[in-house]
Parts: C-alpha cells; structure tokens; sequence
C-alpha cells in the first residue's frame, strides 16, 4: 500500500512540474508580448509626438515667415506712399499717363495732378498688389482682428486719389462766376486741405502721413509679436 502511494506522490508532482513550467511559459509568453505590445505603442507615442513638434515648428516658421514678409512690404509701402506724395517732380512726369487716357479716348477724365500721382503709383504698384494678395493669407493665419492695417493703409492710398481729384473738380468750380466770397473762402480752405493731403510738407494739415506712420507702427506690433521680437 505505501508502495502505490509512493508511485502516486511522484506522479502528482511530476504533473504539478508540468503544469507549473506551462503556466511560466504561458506567462513569459503573455509578458513577451506584451512587452513587444508596449514597444510598439511607445514608438508610435514617440513617433506621433515627433510629428507634432514638427507640425509646431514647421507652422511657427511659416508665420514668422509670413509676418517678416508682410512687415518688410509695409516699409515699403511707407517709402512709396512718400514717393507718390512728393512736391518736388520732374516736368516729364505724368505725361506717358495722360497719352495713355488720349489713346483710350478719356482725356477729359484727368489732368497733370492726376497724372503724376497715378504714374508714380504704378511704378511701385508691385508693393501694394503683394500686400492685397497677403492680407486674406494673413486673414487666414492670424485672424481677421489682425488685419485693420491693410485696410488703413488703403484707405490712405484711395485718400490721395481722393485729394487729387477733388483739386481738379474744386479748381474748376472756383473759376465759376456767381460765387459768393463765403463760398470761394470755404473751397479754398478745402483746396488747402486737399492740397496737404495730396502732397507732403504742411505738418499742420497734413492727415495722410500721421496715418500713414501708425498703420506701421500697428503692424509692427502685431508681426513682432508673431516674429518674437521684443
């Protein structure tokens, strides 16, 4: 009787060695892949993480790209506006303007003032055509709040357009007989005025300049701060 169950410990323990190294196996297997499990989401944790910092990057250097491009165009804009509103010219300017309106059959429609001012502006009609085709971009990026400064800064452009015209329809009002003094004193205030506006030189009337300097200065405050310039 002690005999059989000798026999039978011995075999109750070899199927307990058994079982325990299938669950060991069983186990090691399970970590195993578990571990290569986490391997694999760790890497695509890493991977996705470096993706975004890339994404972060690559879009921080497109809008400081983006806002260098549109700040350097307003100096430049400055410069031109200056430029077209100068009272000093040469005697040649306009002319190549008004044989382009006899040619298209318009040459009533503008007089030498008009003239020089529009020639002027095309020879640098470059700068403002790329800041209109930059405002919706620059819209898209950072918001249409960020964006008042191109419409000032046309606004001062169509201002000396503006002044240029008036002074031709104001000269040849003044000249009309029937007018009272009160009158005549009012459209030469208004002429003053627009004379100012049109030319640079009187500080005292002088509007298009002072906007001229704080459209500038709010778009270098808006593009230095996007730039990171303190």
């Amino acid at each position: 009787m002690s005999v059989v169950l000798l026999v039978d410990w011995e075999t109750r323990g070899k199927m307990n060695y058994d079982v325990i190294s299938k669950l060991i196996s069983v186990y090691f297997e399970v970590l195993s892949k578990l571990l290569s499990a986490g391997a694999t989401i760790f890497a695509a944790c890493v991977a996705i993480y470096g993706i975004n910092a890339w994404r972060r990057e690559f879009k921080g250097k497109r809008d400081i790209e983006l806002a260098e491009e549109v700040l350097e165009l307003f100096y430049k804009a400055r410069d031109a506006i200056r430029a077209i509103r100068s009272p000093f010219g040469y005697s040649h300017e306009g002319q190549k303007v008004i044989e382009r309106i006899k040619a298209e059959g318009k040459e009533g429609d503008i007089d030498l003032r008009m003239a020089t001012v529009l020639e002027r502006y095309e020879a640098r009609e470059e700068t403002f055509q790329k800041l209109g085709t930059l405002h919706y971009r620059f819209m898209a990026r950072f918001g249409k709040d960020k964006t008042k400064p191109f419409d000032d800064l046309r606004e001062c452009v169509n201002s000396i357009f503006m002044a240029a015209k008036m002074l031709s329809i104001l000269q040849e009002s003044i000249k009309e007989e029937g007018l009272d003094s009160d009158t005549k004193k009012l459209q030469r205030d208004e002429m003053n005025q627009l004379r100012a506006d049109l030319w640079w030189g009187d500080k005292k009337r002088d509007r298009i300049t002072p906007k001229v300097e704080s459209t500038v200065k709010a778009m270098e405050e808006i593009c230095q701060n996007i730039i990171g310039v303190r």
